[in-house]
């Protein structure tokens, strides 16, 4: 896990935190029809933490041109 984080510039413990932040916003969207405010936060959480990867791809690629 450490070469596979290190080429990004991450630290593995982000690496587990993004995972854990993932994991949730997965079982938070299983929950979702049974508990409307925990589906809205996970589908919102998790959405932002798709554009976070987005943008950090995106500052990635621009450092490596």
């Amino acid at each position: 896990m450490r070469r596979a984080t290190a080429h990004l510039g991450m630290s593995p413990g982000s690496c587990r935190i993004i995972g854990v932040l993932e994991a949730v916003g997965g079982a938070g969207l299983l929950l979702g029809p049974a508990f409307a405010p925990v589906g809205v936060a996970a589908a919102t959480g998790t959405a932002l933490l798709m554009y976070g990867a987005a943008a950090a791809l995106a500052v990635f690629t621009a450092a490596a041109a």
